[in-house]
Formats: C-alpha cells, sequence, structure tokens
C-alpha cells in the first residue's frame, strides 16, 4: 500500500506541473518505473535460448553461403583451366598430324625424283634377324600383324651383301602409321638439322603409332616392288603416343657408319595418357583399316584418326590428303 501511495503522490506531483496532454503517459512510466515484482527497477533483459539458436544458425547460413561461393569460384577457374588445357593439348597435336599428312612426299621413291639407298651389312643400330623366304619367289605383302604388331607371323628383313631398299612412301594400319614427308615438321625442332647441308629440304621418314611396348618395325620397299620390314633401334618409350623421324639421305650409303646414321632419333611422346588409336583410310568409296602404298599404287584420298585417352575426352579429326585425287562424298 505505501509503494502505491508514493505513486500516486508522485503521479499527483507530475499532473499539477505538467500538460494535460502527458499526464497519462508520464503515469503509466512512473507506475512501470516504480513498480516491479521483486521490489527493485527492471534491469535490461538478455537474449533467450531461442534467440541465440536463431543468431547461430543465421551466421552458420551466411558462413556455408560464403564458402559454397569460394568454392565454386575456385572449382570453376580449375576447371575451365583444365579445359583450356586439354584444347591446346588436343589442337597442337591435331596439327602436328595434319601438318604430317598434309606434307606428303609427292612421289613413289624410286618413281620421279628417286633416291634410292644402299645398304651395306647391317650397323649396330638395325637389328635385324629371321630371314625372309626367297624375295624372288613372289614374296606378297605382309600383313598388318607384322608391322609393329603383337608378334603374331613378324618377319624381318634380313640384309645380307649389298641390297637396295627405299623407305615405303606410305604404310598405315589400324594403330600406327609411316610416311614420307618434303617439308620438316616445325613443331618438332630437335629433328630440323643433323648436320649435313640442306638438311631443311631433305626427305623424311616418320612414323606415328600407339606404344605398346613392341620395338618399333618400319616397312622397306626392295627393288622388286615388295614390302619387307626391320626393326630400327629407336630408343622409343615403351607406352603412349609416339612419333618418331629421321631423314633419308638421297646418297648411297654403303659404310657402317652412314647406315647408322639412318636411325631414328628417340622418338617423342605426345601423350602418356593416350590408350587407343584408331587409324581408318578412304580409297575414295569406303573407309579400310590398312593402306600401302606399295599395293595400293596411290595414297588414300583421307586419313581418318581417333584418339582416345584416360584422361582426357576422345579427340577425332579427318585429313584430306593434298597429293591424293579428289573424290566427292563418303569422307563422313
Amino acid at each position: 500500500m505505501k509503494r502505491h501511495s508514493q505513486a500516486a503522490d508522485i503521479s499527483l506531483c507530475v499532473a499539477a506541473v505538467t500538460p494535460a496532454s502527458v499526464r497519462a503517459v508520464t503515469r503509466i512510466v512512473v507506475i512501470k518505473t516504480c513498480i516491479s515484482p521483486d521490489g527493485g527497477r527492471n534491469r535490461l533483459r538478455g537474449f533467450t535460448l531461442i534467440e541465440m539458436l536463431l543468431a547461430t544458425a543465421l551466421c552458420s547460413v551466411v558462413l556455408a553461403a560464403l564458402y559454397g561461393a569460394l568454392h565454386l569460384h575456385v572449382n570453376m577457374k580449375v576447371n575451365s583451366r583444365d579445359r583450356l588445357e586439354t584444347t591446346r593439348l588436343n589442337n597442337d597435336l591435331a596439327d602436328a598430324l595434319t601438318s604430317d599428312l598434309q606434307s606428303l612426299a609427292a612421289h613413289e621413291p624410286g618413281v620421279g625424283p628417286a633416291f634410292p639407298v644402299e645398304i651395306g651389312p647391317p650397323a649396330p643400330s638395325l637389328s635385324l634377324a629371321n630371314t625372309l623366304p626367297s624375295f624372288t619367289s613372289g614374296l606378297p605383302s605382309l600383313q598388318a600383324a607384322d608391322f609393329m604388331g603383337s608378334g603374331i607371323g613378324e618377319r624381318h628383313l634380313n640384309i645380307d651383301g649389298v641390297t637396295k631398299i627405299r623407305p615405303v612412301r606410305f604404310f598405315g594400319d589400324a594403330d600406327s602409321m609411316v610416311l614420307l614427308i618434303d617439308a620438316p615438321n616445325a613443331r618438332y625442332p630437335q629433328y630440323q638439322r643433323d648436320g649435313t647441308a640442306q638438311e631443311s629440304v631433305r626427305t623424311r621418314q616418320v612414323v606415328w603409332w600407339l606404344g605398346t611396348g613392341n620395338p618399333l618395325r618400319v616397312p622397306v620397299q626392295r627393288e622388286n616392288d615388295q614390302t619387307a620390314f626391320t626393326i630400327l633401334n629407336s630408343g622409343s618409350p615403351d607406352r603412349g603416343l609416339l612419333r618418331a623421324e629421321r631423314i633419308v639421305p638421297r646418297m648411297l650409303m654403303t659404310h657402317r657408319q652412314e647406315v647408322d646414321r639412318q636411325s631414328f632419333q628417340r622418338a617423342q611422346c605426345l601423350s602418356a595418357d593416350a590408350g587407343s588409336m584408331r587409324l581408318r583410310y578412304f580409297d575414295g568409296q569406303s573407309w579400310i583399316s590398312r593402306w600401302n602404298s606399295i599395293d595400293a599404287g596411290q595414297l588414300p584420298v583421307a586419313v581418318d584418326v581417333r584418339i582416345e585417352f584416360r584422361n582426357r575426352p576422345p579427340i577425332s579429326i579427318t585429313v584430306h590428303l593434298p597429293v591424293a585425287p579428289a573424290v566427292r562424298g563418303g569422307m563422313s
């Protein structure tokens, strides 16, 4: 009762000195300030548990959103960089392959500008064994398995005495091909010079193949237009998409040290993660899986290449050979 009387006295005093418009509000404020259940003034109220939980949840959502945005940005940057690198590698590979195919020699060795190669006793860099049957008995061209194959029916050329042989202008099977080019490929400067004069205009023999651990086998053309195969020591890696190159000399070679210069330089691995390579050759009417320019008497109209990789998308390119006769249609 005493507190109520004190509040009433205060309100009466306030009413006596304040305008009528604020007397009611002043009375309520005085009562709320002076009267409390515990007998004292009200203290400032803190956050409740629910409010703390809501604030914590809101902060967590904001932090999660920031982290997600940052993570997305980093992933997009990495993926973009990887895609650009993949595109660059694929374009470089396609350009190198296209450059080699479009630089094919305009003439079969021995037809037009001839450059026969006389080879004497085998040089240390040539591993030649397992004599072929008599070359004068009408030996047919070897099958694809004899070229960089699995070892089934392999036949190697045994050179005894002085045998005139020429490199085959174009030979290809399902996963490898050998070709003669008239101009060096600018993408491989390590093959530009060999220490001799006029090396920039000399014919080169280039090999593309999928390394499977087998030795490199290269076809050669004998005087009677038969195809034989020889193993050349190129020091090549075992796996991946490989390219090897050597300069084909125009002069006669009869000495061992000169023959040794014909060996391929160390092969270059163009893609270590290449899992498979499929080659097809267009003859003007259909696609076939093997081509021998000696048997066909000409180059294919086009070459279709598909390379599959372990860690990136495959690439497919079709290259029209400029020295081959143009044929309408059938290139799909």
